[in-house]
């Protein structure tokens, strides 16, 4: 197997110490969430398995604008430093937005992170999206999958996919990517859940281990309720409950109707501004961010409907970003 293996592993690599480099001038991570919509409708989703009417609220607009997209790269610039990592992801499919790759060459030509990255089921890709991506100037493009056949994409997803032929689209890439010299790292992961057997996991490494440079088993955990129980995080770790979240500390979303959001939730605690009206870099350091900030370090995180049955401190848990017991330090800083 040519791939890295990286279960029960942060496929991120390192991470220093939180509490030591806060207050961030400049956020770690900056997610765009380019498109409120899916190709799939996985039986797990809260979302994209129910009719439209039952959907929850998410986004005013369906899909981020292109003007919309410059001026929130242009502002970023005006981040005291690059972020560490700009991705492309959130509620649905981010491959079905059409500007994605010139969005990504914006992004790039404009240098405003270390890394770019995507996530995505991988299912649209063909010659044409492979070479754009890579032209792209794309990073790392991590590739979630639902099963090993078609059989199990049309039980998991309810789609129709021919998974021989999706595995010869991401091989393409792969070795376009090579061919090319490009630097594009490709991370394919896997739910624990969907290997039924030791043949199952096995395959998975014998198909996908030749045409990545990464790839994982995950473990599934309830991330977005408390529908269930885990002693694992996402990635390995033993899970812990939390009280200070810390993704307000080093993180942003933007969302399509132009929403930033301070953590990672489908429905969010709350919006701390707008990027139609406002600046990030404003909001990044507003009012709004420091009162979300010390109701995580005040420890009523509980209080918000939202937070109390989100499961990404317990469960996307690492060591290095705990924040419990330095409330007094924290409370200093802001």
């Amino acid at each position: 197997m040519k791939a890295k293996n990286l279960t029960n592993k942060n496929p991120g690599g390192d991470r220093q110490k939180l509490v030591e480099k806060l207050p961030l001038s400049t956020p770690y991570v900056v997610q765009i969430f380019p498109i409120y919509a899916c190709n799939f409708s996985c039986y797990y989703c809260g979302i994209f398995n129910k009719k439209k009417k039952d959907r929850f609220f998410i986004s005013d607009k369906v899909k981020m604008e292109w003007k919309l997209f410059r001026k929130f790269v242009t502002d970023m610039l005006k981040f005291p430093e690059k972020v560490k990592i700009f991705r492309f992801v959130g509620v649905g499919e981010p491959l079905l937005h059409e500007e994605l790759c010139n969005m990504i060459w914006w992004a790039k030509v404009h240098n405003v992170a270390e890394k770019i990255e995507v996530i995505t089921n991988g299912s649209l890709l063909n010659k044409d999206l492979s070479f754009n991506l890579i032209t792209s100037g794309l990073d790392r493009l991590v590739i979630s999958l639902q099963g090993l056949s078609s059989k199990d994409y049309k039980e998991v997803s309810n789609v129709n996919i021919d998974f021989n032929k999706f595995v010869e689209n991401m091989e393409y890439l792969y070795n376009l990517k090579k061919l090319k010299g490009s630097s594009l790292h490709i991370y394919v992961k896997i739910a624990d859940i969907s290997l039924k057997s030791r043949e199952d996991e096995k395959r998975f490494y014998d198909i996908f281990g030749k045409i990545s440079d990464s790839l994982a088993i995950e473990h599934i955990v309830p991330l977005h309720a408390e529908s269930g129980k885990s002693e694992k995080t996402q990635f390995g770790e033993n899970a812990k409950d939390i009280s200070i979240c810390s993704l307000p500390f080093y993180f942003l979303e933007l969302r399509p109707d132009g929403n930033i959001t301070p953590c990672y939730s489908f429905q969010a605690p709350v919006h701390v501004g707008n990027v139609y009206e406002e600046s990030i870099v404003d909001i990044w350091n507003s009012a709004k961010m420091k009162e979300f900030r010390l109701t995580m370090i005040n420890e009523h995180r509980q209080d918000i409907d939202i937070c109390k049955t989100c499961g990404m401190t317990k469960y996307r848990y690492h060591t290095e970003d705990d924040l419990d017991n330095f409330e007094e330090k924290l409370k200093k800083m802001y």
